[in-house]
């Protein structure tokens, strides 16, 4: 795996099972062990795990099937969550939809109506990533 395409906090699949990236070095990574301890592995141990229902529900996204997408997050902002004053990082909705080959899902950005990005994810530290990014949150559980 390429060391660019994580960050501290994104799930990833370790020889030990799957784990929380914790320190990100220049030729290996850190992982968290569930005794307090850490263990380090090198970029080319480890790979991305893919998007399954499973994962999605624990990173608290819903099942939620329309035009949109099948699985949906969001946070409304409780004063006034249409009005064009609005941030998209506090008011949002960010959809995930299997695409036909069912390899790969696309997350967008909805916010004011509008779609702000979409783009293409097929592992949970992508969709992690790709979160962080479109909201500002990260996409974070306790394993």
């Amino acid at each position: 795996m390429k060391d660019q395409l994580l960050t501290i906090g994104n799930i990833i699949k370790t020889p030990k099972g799957v784990a929380v990236v914790h320190e990100l070095y220049k030729d290996d990574l850190a992982i968290a062990t569930d005794d307090f301890g850490i263990d380090i592995f090198g970029y080319e141990e480890v790979e991305g795990v893919p998007i399954t229902d499973e994962w999605l529900e624990k990173l608290g996204f819903e099942k939620h099937v329309s035009e949109k997408g099948v699985y949906v997050k969001q946070q409304l902002d409780t004063y006034a969550p249409d009005a064009p004053s609005s941030n998209p990082k506090t008011n949002y909705s960010v959809y995930l939809k299997e695409t036909i080959n069912s390899c790969r899902y696309e997350l967008s950005l909805s916010a004011f109506i509008f779609s702000i990005k979409e783009c293409p994810v097929w592992k949970i530290h992508e969709l992690q990533n790709h979160f962080a990014v479109m909201t500002g949150e990260k996409l974070e559980i306790e394993l």
